[in-house]
């Protein structure tokens, strides 16, 4: 259980901090030149523009979301759908 936890979840984030640290190569690849430059520049107007963009949406979409959430978790209930076993529709005995 945990395995997996770590193999594909903490494997992927520990390696995606340790490239952000990293400078980039001249043709191909990456040198291992610990900096935190790459972090410097998210202050570029550029960078900022977009995560700023990036994040209105991300909140927008998160607000949707949990209102359509919310309509359909207390009006679920009061709506007549027939009931169906096994993806198929049963009539009831009269």
């Amino acid at each position: 259980m945990y395995i997996f936890t770590v193999v594909f979840i903490l494997g992927p984030l520990i390696y995606l901090v340790v490239i952000s640290f990293m400078t980039r190569d001249d043709v191909w690849g990456m040198i291992a030149d610990f900096t935190a430059g790459n972090y410097k520049r998210i202050f570029n107007p550029l960078y900022l523009d977009t995560f700023v963009q990036s994040i209105k949406l991300a909140l927008t979409t998160t607000i949707f979301v949990i209102l359509i959430g919310y309509f359909l978790r207390h009006n679920s209930p009061r709506l007549c759908l027939p009931r169906r076993e096994n993806g198929l529709h049963h009539r009831r005995a009269e």
